[in-house]
């Protein structure tokens, strides 16, 4: 049996939108909007503020909103990330097995364990983090206890597409024995005391862990989603290297301006995905590092340095750089063939440009003999109206031997 239990959820969603979208900022906000119960006013404004609080009108107001035995206190976190406290109050008695109705009460009431919610919200839902704190018999086993109550918060597996064993911290804190269970995007923390007189309620640590469950729930977030944008990158590739050998192909047959165009086209669309979807890599990359810092800096505040996972995170970070550098070389791919096609293009114009010059030095020559042909014949037959059309068979003729001699030798040149 527990007792003076108190049992909390920590949810943590995306706050701003990855595509810089306003549709997409509208519905984090409606996701988030709908965790709570629809009285309980929110401000979601532009203020600058590193942590602030959204059911304060102003600054100065208590965020705190109380809610049957509890409260909900709900915050927006570096611009970026929407978190929610729910605190459901102490109960005096609990036992064991009464743990996992109690935690999905609260989770149906903050939608925010059904499979259905995160299916349609999983690049906004970043991850949450349960809090058990309660006295228990001097004596038991506290470790074994603690696997009891995780077991029982952990909710439905298939909830968070768990399928391992989870990492498992302890170490004293604000008077008891805690112990951190942490799956991927789900945390739970479990405090217990075998003294009551020991027994403290976690508000005077409250901003600090609540910002320090953000970091490390933000890092793996990102690298989630650098995951995500790989296997988008993948599949983009497919139709990148279809479209590169039609291209080729058809590079091989007759010249066809509009078809090349349209190419072009196509390859300019590629390199514009292609490069948003590095630039949001680079940005899980960068995001996993800041919140790495952060987090350091939080546990080395709180005096947790047990809960050092440097390793963890530089191991996550340099994963992405690896990507990103395997990744990045299919840019100056596109980058190539757009040159190829504008090079085909250019040759093309070149080409043309001197079948045309060559065209007006042939008639030039044929329009200059048949000319003199024509002056000369005149003088030769006197100008009589009744010679007219000798003149103009022989300038004609002339004209004609010329142009033909003045092609042959263009043609000549043009081999040679």
């Amino acid at each position: 049996m527990f007792k003076h239990a108190a049992l909390s959820l920590c949810t943590f969603d995306l706050a701003h939108s990855l595509r810089d979208d306003a549709e997409d900022l509208a519905s984090n906000q409606a996701f988030f909007r709908q965790r709570l119960p629809a009285d309980i006013p929110l401000y979601f404004s532009d203020d600058k503020a590193q942590v602030l609080p959204l059911a304060a009108k102003n600054r100065g107001e208590k965020a705190f909103f109380p809610y049957g035995k509890g409260f909900y206190y709900p915050l927006r976190l570096h611009q970026d990330c929407f978190a929610l406290l729910y605190d459901d109050g102490k109960r005096e008695h609990v036992e064991a097995a009464d743990l996992g109705t109690w935690q999905q009460n609260i989770a149906e009431r903050l939608n925010s364990t059904t499979v259905q919610q995160l299916e349609v919200h999983k690049h906004g839902f970043m991850g949450q983090t349960w809090v058990f704190n309660a006295v228990v018999s001097n004596g038991r086993d506290l470790a074994a206890l603690a696997k009891q109550a995780y077991q029982a918060l952990r909710g439905e597996p298939e909830h968070f597409y768990l399928n391992s064993e989870p990492s498992i911290q302890s170490f004293s804190f604000a008077g008891g024995a805690w112990f951190v269970f942490e799956e991927q995007a789900h945390q739970v923390w479990v405090g217990l005391y075998d003294n009551e007189a020991d027994y403290q309620y976690l508000d005077p640590y409250l901003n600090d862990l609540i910002e320090l469950w953000a970091y490390q729930h933000k890092i793996h977030w990102s690298y989630g989603q650098s995951q995500h944008l790989k296997g988008q990158f993948q599949t983009l590739l497919q139709g990148i290297y279809q479209h590169q050998q039609q291209v080729l192909a058809n590079s091989q047959a007759a010249f066809n301006r509009a078809q090349l165009k349209a190419q072009l086209s196509q390859t300019l669309n590629y390199l514009l995905e292609c490069r948003r979807d590095l630039r949001h890599l680079d940005d899980q990359r960068r995001t996993i590092d800041i919140n790495q810092r952060n987090y350091q800096q939080r546990i080395e505040h709180l005096k947790l340095m047990i809960l050092d996972k440097r390793a963890q995170h530089l191991h996550l970070q340099q994963q992405v750089e690896f990507d990103y550098a395997n990744l990045h070389p299919e840019q100056a791919l596109l980058e190539n063939l757009i040159d190829y096609i504008r090079t085909l293009v250019a040759l093309e114009d070149t080409d043309l440009q001197a079948r045309q010059t060559r065209m007006i030095a042939i008639v030039g020559s044929a329009l200059t003999v048949g000319a003199i042909v024509a002056s000369i014949s005149a003088q030769w037959f006197g100008g009589k109206p009744e010679e007219a059309w000798w003149s103009l068979g022989f300038s004609g003729s002339a004209a004609l031997v010329a142009g033909t001699l003045a092609w042959v030798w263009q043609r000549f040149k043009k081999g040679g």
